[in-house]
C-alpha cells in the first residue's frame, strides 16, 4: 500500500456545499451548459456539480494541478449559481 501511495500525485482541490435556493436553475439547460463548457475549456481540471442526494444543497468541487486555476474555476462556479 505504501508503494502505491507514493505514486499518487494529488491534486490541490476544493470542495463547498450550496443551499439551494432556486432547483429549477439546477436542471435549466443554461446551467448545465456553463458548466460543460468550463469543463471542455479546462481539461487539466475536474470539476464536479451536483445535488447532494441527503440534503437541499449543491455540492461543488473542482480540483486541477495549478491551485490558482482551482481558485478562479471555483469563483466562475459560484458566479453561475448565484
Amino acid at each position: 500500500m505504501t508503494d502505491i501511495q507514493k505514486k499518487i500525485n494529488y491534486w490541490p482541490h476544493k470542495l463547498q456545499s450550496y443551499e439551494v435556493k432556486n432547483e429549477a436553475l439546477l436542471s435549466s439547460n443554461e446551467f448545465n451548459q456553463k458548466i460543460d463548457d468550463l469543463q471542455k475549456a479546462n481539461n487539466d481540471a475536474r470539476i464536479s456539480v451536483r445535488k447532494s442526494g441527503t440534503e437541499a444543497k449543491l455540492r461543488v468541487m473542482v480540483e486541477s494541478p495549478d491551485k490558482s486555476k482551482v481558485d478562479s474555476l471555483f469563483t466562475e462556479i459560484e458566479n453561475i449559481i448565484s
